[in-house]
C-alpha cells in the first residue's frame, strides 16, 4: 500500500489483511486490530476481497429451530464480519429489510420454517448473501 504524502510522492506501507471473519475474532478477544486505510482502486496493490462476510448462518445451512420451556419459539441470531470496525451494514432477510447495525453486527430474529436468503450490504456497496434452511420443533 501506497500512503500518498503529496501528489507523485508516496511512501509504502505494508499492512496485514485478514479475512473479516478472523477480524472480528480478534476483535472480540480483546486484540486491536489497525483498521485499513482507504485505499485507491488503481493502485496495483489493491486487494479487491470483500471486506464483509456473513459468518452465521453458514452457507446451505440447515437449522433446528427450538421452543424455550414455555413454548415459544427461539430466535436465531445471524452474525456477520466486517473489517472498517465502524462500518454501517444494511440487513435483509427474504428481500425484507431488517434494519443497521454499526460495530457489532448481529442480530436476532424471528422466523418461520422452510428456506431463507439472507442478505448484507455495507455503505460501499460491498455485500454478502446466504441461503439456508429452518426446521421448527414442533413439540
Amino acid at each position: 500500500m501506497l500512503i500518498v504524502l503529496e501528489t507523485g510522492n508516496y511512501k509504502p506501507v505494508s499492512f496485514i489483511l485478514y479475512p473479516p471473519d478472523v477480524v472480528q475474532y480478534l476483535r472480540e478477544r480483546g486484540q486491536l486490530i489497525s483498521e485499513i486505510p482507504p485505499h485507491q482502486e488503481d493502485c496495483p496493490a489493491f486487494e479487491n476481497g470483500s471486506p464483509l462476510q456473513i459468518i452465521y448462518p453458514e452457507p446451505k445451512s440447515k437449522l433446528w429451530l427450538p421452543r424455550d420451556i414455555d413454548g415459544k419459539l427461539q430466535k436465531i441470531t445471524i452474525r456477520l464480519a466486517h473489517r472498517q470496525k465502524s462500518a454501517i451494514i444494511y440487513w435483509y432477510l427474504d428481500n425484507v429489510y431488517l434494519g443497521s447495525t454499526t460495530e457489532i453486527h448481529a442480530r436476532a430474529i424471528e422466523i418461520k420454517e422452510g428456506w431463507h436468503s439472507l442478505e448484507v450490504v455495507d455503505e460501499q456497496g460491498h455485500r454478502d448473501k446466504r441461503e439456508f434452511h429452518v426446521d421448527i420443533k414442533t413439540s
